[in-house]
């Protein structure tokens, strides 16, 4: 009894010490009211009696009341790629300050898309947050953000990275049976910028009429354009060559003849 001890928060602002005995009871025994902070976690308290000492760990939570999307909601990016902003949300308690500490899972609900981060813990400032990449689906998308009961939604959008495909050269020609058309058909493929699109893949198929493909598909330069050569097949009449790209397509109409006399 009477043995002076002394207290020490290790971990500060998670919890602090209202108030604490300065010396032992009776029976040996100390003593301290602790007030939990505003930082959820491990916490830690140390009392020191002569050259003894013990250590109490603690756990804080602190509850989430809501949870608020800060940023990158309403984003869009093409098949593949990366949205621009991470999406954050903010975690806070009933008096509308920020929990920190608090786990966030960031769930796809629907449409094509991967998340960097599935489980994210929230910061000093309450904040959690995860990276997106676009699938190779376009449509939209919806990622759901929750804590405990709370949850909010991002909506995001996966464009194609083509918006237009225009016929440029090749249309309305005509050729003997048996004999290659003039000109090679030439598309071209631009995305919602109006820049010439690249690397992307054309297909290009005879849907009426009788003709074979020089190639079936070919890949835009950096031009934005794709071609193919059309060779007229042994019966005369209208030739249809659709080319197609994503979901946009152009059909060349082109005419087959009969050969004129000897």
């Amino acid at each position: 009894a009477g043995e002076p001890v002394t207290w020490e928060i290790v971990t500060p602002g998670r919890v602090s010490i209202v108030s604490s005995s300065s010396v032992t009871d009776n029976q040996g025994r100390a003593q301290a009211q602790v007030r939990l902070g505003s930082v959820g976690g491990a916490a830690q308290i140390r009392l020191r009696a002569g050259n003894a000492e013990a250590l109490f760990n603690l756990n804080v939570i602190i509850p989430v009341s809501s949870l608020v999307a800060i940023s990158g909601n309403g984003q869009s990016a093409r098949l593949n790629q990366d949205f621009a902003q991470p999406l954050v949300v903010e975690a806070r308690d009933g008096a509308g300050q920020p929990v920190a500490g608090a786990a966030v899972t960031f769930t796809v609900v629907s449409g094509s898309a991967t998340v960097g981060t599935a489980t994210a813990t929230t910061g000093a400032d309450g904040r959690a947050s995860t990276t997106v990449t676009a699938g190779s689906t376009a449509g939209a998308v919806v990622i759901r953000a929750s804590s405990g009961a709370f949850s909010v939604n991002f909506n995001l959008t996966v464009t194609l990275p083509v918006a237009s495909i225009t016929k440029i050269q090749g249309d309305g020609q005509s050729a003997v049976t048996g004999e290659n058309f003039a000109a090679p058909l030439v598309v071209e493929l631009r995305n919602d910028a109006g820049e010439p699109v690249s690397g992307a893949v054309v297909t290009f198929t005879v849907t009426g009429g009788a003709a074979t493909l020089g190639s079936a598909t070919a890949t835009t330069g950096a031009d934005g354009r794709a071609s193919t050569t059309v060779r007229a097949g042994a019966s005369a009449g209208p030739v249809a060559v659709q080319a197609a790209a994503f979901t946009f397509t152009v059909t060349f109409n082109l005419t087959v003849v009969p050969p004129g006399p000897v």
